[in-house]
């Protein structure tokens, strides 16, 4: 059997440093710990769905590890649904931004930037469940980081595709560099100077970075998941500050 893993190496980031700060700004509580393998094999699971979804004939079907991978994250995740059913909306408004992305792959437009923003917002969603199990109740603290992580990451997807697809593009790189500048100055205008100071290195990578040149994709990676850790670090930090 063939297992068909997400090859998207920045999805890993978009829903693992949400969910990680979503833990780390709540309290403590064992039941992250299964809901974290649950989203893991459920994100796995995507990976054998869209290649069942994409057209592209395949010498082994994708269903068998997509059966696998749904089973091992059903089986993680019924102990924090039982004490907590009410995460299963988070997992509905998943579902339905799933339903999107879906729309996007059959029409082969993966690429097209509202698919995009679409998978950011899923993906970065994990960040409710964690911030749920740790207070163990709906916070707005999960929804203002989901809103933070899904404003991030977008940025990171303007920054990898104006260094690949995009990269001898004058238009899109202004548009990159506009973009940064509305998510620093946007938290300000809004009293929330921590959130600005969060987005405030990942912006600068994307002006100070000259597009024009081609930089190995495992560059970019690197340069990529050091920006996340910083973001998560400062974000936890600023967040728990009792300045904020």
């Amino acid at each position: 059997m063939k297992w068909y893993i997400p090859r998207e190496h920045g999805a890993w980031s978009m829903w693992m440093t949400p969910f990680i700060m979503g833990a780390l700004v709540s309290p403590w509580t064992i039941l992250q710990l299964p809901a974290f393998m649950g989203i893991l094999f459920f994100y796995l699971a995507s990976g054998s769905l869209f290649a069942i979804i994409r057209p592209n004939r395949k010498k082994e079907s994708p269903l068998p590890s997509l059966i696998v991978f749904l089973a091992l994250g059903l089986a993680f995740m019924v102990y924090p649904l039982w004490n907590h059913p009410e995460i299963a909306l988070y997992g509905v408004i998943v579902f339905a931004l799933l339903l999107i992305n879906i729309h996007f792959a059959r029409k082969r437009k993966e690429r097209v930037m509202t698919n995009n923003l679409v998978a950011v917002v899923a993906l970065t969603s994990t960040v409710l469940a964690s911030a749920h199990l740790g207070y163990g109740a709906f916070r707005l603290d999960g929804v203002v980081l989901w809103v933070l992580s899904s404003a991030f990451f977008m940025g990171s997807v303007f920054f990898v595709r104006s260094l690949i697809r995009e990269n001898r593009n004058p238009a899109f790189k202004t548009r990159a560099n506009r973009y940064h500048g509305l998510i620093v100055l946007a938290p300000l205008s809004l009293g929330q100077w921590w959130a600005s100071i969060a987005l405030l290195p990942s912006a600068i990578k994307v002006w100070l970075t000259p597009f024009h040149i081609k930089l190995r994709t495992k560059v970019i990676g690197v340069v990529e998941i050091v920006s996340s850790v910083v973001f998560l670090v400062l974000t936890v930090l600023l967040y728990r500050s009792p300045f904020v």
